[in-house]
């Protein structure tokens, strides 16, 4: 964040926090500029402290130039805040106020994602390769300068299936550059593999998630951006690919039936407030029948599913299908019959060789 902008959050959280101490001398809420009350008389008090406390905290911040997570922001008030949600609350509401990204506020969560494979690129002025080792995306850092030779980039929601990928050799096999956000990507994930897209146009990106309302979710909120943003910052990947675990190869795929689960009422839920918030985004992509599958068929299911097969076909068939399909135009009629004898040749050399 340049001065000049900071400078410029300065001035908004002063003015911000002057019209809103100028409101509490007006009962009937009449004051100077009433368009710009937060809060109508006879609101939470309490609601009103924690949101100076934390005005104030983020103010302090921007004045001396510092830098804080969400965690070490609500250890400066526990007793007032008394849970981090709370705080965290605060803390988006205050970035929506002013319209501008979070890390704009010098607010940061703790480090979350993951990056792993064949990319290099400068962190803080220091050059990392990630060739060697996974590294931590910092939310603090600046990341700049990415290069990479890799095939694609494959973002993982779950960092268990992360971890077996790294183990199993699949970076150095297909040439790939691996990312997790372990679950929901917090926004440096997002912002770190937007900057790897951007810098990169032609490098293929792949999204890898559970077959389930919120693995649809993750691949929106990575695609268009969360529905929940508040300002102008960048963080969408228009040319993200879904390629599974995607709830229509469900009815193909020879798992166990134990592993195919039903839909509660949240993923039903879930399902219909997808369609709400990215109707018009959705059109643009073919996982509007996704959703409407898991509808129909009141079924779900996770990566792990895959291991009912076999220990080894998510790397050795699913996803070198998919890679196939999504890099080399393989066509699905003759990766399904591949991947077919591929999970009989898998299952017979898994079965136990006396009974």
């Amino acid at each position: 964040m340049t001065q000049h902008f900071r400078e410029d959050v300065i001035a908004a959280i002063e003015l911000l926090a002057a019209q809103q101490i100028q409101s509490l001398f007006f009962e009937n809420g009449e004051a100077e500029h009433p368009s710009s009350l937060l809060w109508r008389p006879g609101t939470n008090a309490r609601k009103r402290t924690i949101f100076f406390r934390v005005l104030t905290i983020i103010h302090e911040l921007l004045l001396s130039n510092m830098q804080t997570t969400k965690r070490d922001l609500f250890y400066m008030d526990p007793t007032l805040f008394r849970t981090q949600q709370t705080s965290n609350a605060a803390i988006e509401e205050v970035a929506r106020i002013l319209n501008v990204p979070r890390a704009s506020l010098n607010v940061f969560g703790s480090a979350k994602g993951i990056v792993a494979g064949n990319l290099s690129f400068v962190e803080n002025g220091v050059q990392v390769n990630c060739t060697s080792t996974a590294t931590l995306i910092n939310p603090q850092s600046v990341h700049e300068s990415f290069e990479s030779t890799a095939a694609f980039m494959l973002i993982v929601e779950k960092d268990a299936i992360f971890q077996h990928l790294l183990e199993s050799g699949f970076c150095d096999a297909q040439n790939a550059l691996l990312v997790t956000g372990k679950g929901y990507p917090d926004l440096k994930t997002r912002l770190f593999v937007h900057a790897i897209a951007s810098a990169l146009p032609l490098l293929p990106v792949l999204l890898l998630v559970d077959a389930d309302p919120y693995g649809i979710d993750i691949a929106c909120n990575y695609a268009f951006g969360s529905a929940k943003r508040h300002c102008d910052e960048r963080v969408e990947i228009p040319r993200l690919q879904l390629i599974g675990l995607r709830p229509t190869d469900l009815s193909t795929l020879p798992i166990a039936a134990s592993t195919r689960l039903p839909l509660t009422q949240r993923d039903i839920n879930k399902l219909a407030s997808l369609k709400r918030q990215f109707e018009t985004q959705l059109e643009s992509t073919d996982w509007i029948q996704e959703i409407e599958w898991m509808e129909q068929q009141r079924a779900k299911a996770e990566l792990e599913c895959l291991s009912s097969i076999s220990h080894d076909y998510l790397v050795n068939v699913y996803l070198q299908g998919k890679l196939d399909k999504y890099l080399r135009g393989v066509d699905d009629e003759t990766q399904l019959s591949h991947d077919s004898d591929f999970a009989e040749t898998l299952q017979e050399e898994s079965q136990p060789l006396f009974n």
